[in-house]
């Protein structure tokens, strides 16, 4: 959470201390106890890909695999709806002078539905906007490479039904629909 302070502070300009927080950052015992969630983590990702170590960038991605061990494994047939319509651009947080997230909805969705994928290798993800969006999710890339794929689809029109249509159309057999 104070990884930009770090960094407007120099404290990164030393190699061993870059180490140390990388270390910290990658702790699954200090993830577990801190109950860390994958929105906290892709919030530092996202304010941290251009200006922070390459080691601190890549201790969030090893940070967000292992917090995701705290997704549960699902039974069945699973699919995952993400709207990526264009209203889903707007700040998780809503508008707050001087408090709106870069975080966006479409990037919570696409999160969860990676976190989801991760864990349920098997799950079928299928976004949408106005019709269903094209994607193939490769299970073996990371949550946050995954989650950037998805919310990159972000825009046009919202029809909700699109996903239940292709089912239907499919006749495919769900268990669970999230």
């Amino acid at each position: 959470m104070n990884l930009n302070t770090f960094k407007r502070h120099g404290v990164f300009e030393d190699a061993e201390l870059v180490r140390l927080v990388a270390a910290r950052l990658r702790d699954a015992q200090a993830i577990a106890k801190a109950r860390v969630f994958p929105y906290q983590l892709l919030a530092a990702y996202n304010a941290a890909r251009g200006d922070l170590p390459a080691p601190l960038v890549e201790a969030l991605q090893d940070a967000m695999e292992l917090a995701t061990r705290n997704v549960p494994a699902l039974e069945g047939e699973v699919v995952v709806a993400v709207d990526v319509s264009g209203s889903m651009a707007s700040p998780v947080t809503g508008q707050r002078r001087g408090a709106t997230t870069a975080v966006r909805c479409v990037d919570v969705a696409a999160l969860v539905a990676a976190c989801i994928k991760r864990v349920n290798p098997l799950a079928q993800v299928l976004p949408f906007a106005e019709s269903l969006r094209e994607i193939r999710l490769n299970p073996r890339d990371s949550v946050m490479t995954q989650a950037a794929q998805l919310a990159a689809l972000n825009g046009g029109g919202t029809t909700v039904s699109a996903p239940l249509a292709s089912l239907n159309a499919r006749h495919a057999e769900v268990d669970l629909l999230v």
